[in-house]
């Protein structure tokens, strides 16, 4: 942790409390004796933060409901959440067994970035931009994440996600959902989350057509900011045979009164040579 904060350039009296505050447990997050001694632990009120895949954070979710939870216990959900939408339906009917809906916190990471909830800002506390957001001013929205890096040794994960599942379903929809809904009426989690869903319900590929609206690539060998890179397909840990993609982008339709008719185009790649993050409108 200490070599973390300073690699940040992190200092000053919190930084040295959060250090003294820690320590390193080692645990089976599968073994319910050692799951049980970590939560005794701890103080309440306990706040657990899943960053596992999926099966696992369903087995543990499972080992928890046995031994049980102390009150006031929070949970916190990192992406992928189940692998499918029946998963995450069923992961979601876990969790509430565990502690109330309140208390669960499905986490975004792209959501805390201060240049991503200054979208709502610039769109809703601007006299400037808000009345022209609409389709009758915007020909086309572009949301792209392109990066240099590479695999950077993820197969394990990435090999059974590819740049669809990993950057689009969740983070680019996300944002785009912040781009085009309608003001909530509180920033407040339920408000807010009822604004953004609203406009997911209302998304659909372009033309319902994804074979014309959507392409999906990987990247091949070269040299990226003075870093040579193997082709994706050669990899440490990659199958070649699966195709899993590194770069994805798609077109989709907003089918609301105000944005209906505008394509908003999605896009993320890895071991791009020219990295962009943006929001073009």
């Amino acid at each position: 942790m200490a070599e973390s904060f300073r690699a940040g350039g992190a200092a000053g009296p919190a930084v040295e409390t959060a250090i003294r505050g820690s320590r390193y447990a080692r645990a089976d997050t599968a073994d319910a004796g050692d799951l049980h001694a970590l939560i005794e632990g701890c103080e309440p009120p306990v706040v657990i933060y899943f960053a596992l895949p999926p099966a696992v954070t369903e087995l543990v979710c499972r080992i928890l409901r046995d031994i049980g939870v102390p009150a006031g216990t929070r949970l916190a959900m990192e992406k992928p959440f189940g692998h499918d939408a029946a998963s995450a339906a069923a992961l979601n009917e876990l969790l509430t067994s565990l502690v109330p809906e309140d208390d669960v916190f499905r986490v975004d990471h792209f959501l805390g970035f201060s240049t991503i909830l200054n979208i709502i800002g610039l769109r809703f506390a601007n006299r400037i931009f808000e009345p022209v957001l609409n389709s009758e001013h915007v020909a086309k929205v572009q949301i792209t994440f392109d990066e240099s890096l590479g695999l950077e040794g993820r197969a394990g994960y990435y090999e059974r996600a590819g740049a669809l599942v990993d950057m689009i379903q969740s983070h680019l929809l996300q944002v785009l959902a912040l781009v085009a809904m309608e003001a909530p009426s509180t920033i407040g989690g339920p408000d807010l989350g009822s604004a953004r869903a609203q406009v997911l319900r209302a998304t659909h590929v372009w033309n319902d057509d994804p074979v014309r609206f959507s392409r999906r690539a990987r990247y091949s060998a070269g040299s990226i900011g003075g870093r040579e890179l193997p082709a994706y397909a050669n990899e440490t840990g990659v199958d070649p045979d699966r195709k899993t993609e590194t770069f994805a982008e798609i077109v989709v339709a907003v089918d609301t009164w105000r944005w209906a008719g505008v394509p908003f185009h999605l896009r993320s790649g890895k071991a791009i040579g020219d990295p962009k993050t943006e929001v073009l409108i």
